[in-house]
């Protein structure tokens, strides 16, 4: 089964911009340069059946992916 985790490490980590709307079902405010790259990763894991979480693990946040 694929899978992948990328952890982003600091104090002042955050996921990427529109990424945690998307994934959360709701929409960013109309699709425009800033969000579109959060959209098609979102596009890209449901066709992939590899639903992405976003989890804080203490200053970190992981953006995890499993099929």
């Amino acid at each position: 089964k694929p899978s992948f985790e990328l952890r982003c490490v600091g104090p002042n980590t955050r996921p990427p911009q529109y990424l945690t709307e998307f994934v959360s079902g709701q929409d960013a405010s109309g699709l425009d340069a800033m969000s579109i790259q959060a959209y098609y990763t979102c596009r890209l894991a449901l066709l992939a059946k590899m639903p992405i979480e976003i989890l804080q693990d203490g200053d970190d946040i992981l953006i995890v992916a499993k099929a």
